[in-house]
């Protein structure tokens, strides 16, 4: 009967191995699970990088919409096509005075005879253009 109890006790050889493999299978599916290429802290830094991305979105569909109006009024709005030549092509009236001083980004403009209606053929690019 002794004998019976000592062999119910003992643990088998192929017992052991296969306890130890699950055991390091668990482990290596719990790393895989938490730190692998799709695991869920690659996910969690997936989603913060999808919420950038969308303020990015955001914004930029802003500054969209606002080159959309502005190019609307540039079509339809003859004082505004005025204004975008004079602040990015530099043109002035004929009868103009430009200042430019240096270490400044803009120019400061002086109208010699401001009642002068500016036609088609009186801009002169900043320069003698």
């Amino acid at each position: 009967m002794e004998e019976e109890e000592e062999q119910e006790n003992v643990v088998s050889p192929w017992s052991m191995w296969i306890g130890l493999f699950l055991v390091v299978a668990n482990v290596w599916a719990q790393y895989l699970l938490w730190f692998g290429e799709q695991g869920l802290v690659r996910w969690r830094r997936t989603e913060a990088q999808l919420v950038l991305s969308q303020r990015e979105n955001k914004e930029i569909t802003g500054r969209i919409n606002a080159l959309k109006r502005e190019i609307l009024l540039v079509e339809t709005d003859p004082r505004v096509l005025e204004e975008v030549a004079r602040r990015n092509l530099g043109l002035v009236y004929r009868d103009e005075l430009i200042f430019v001083f240096p270490g400044h980004r803009t120019a400061v403009q002086v109208s010699v005879d401001k009642a002068a209606v500016m036609t088609e053929d009186d801009h002169v690019g900043v320069g003698g253009r």
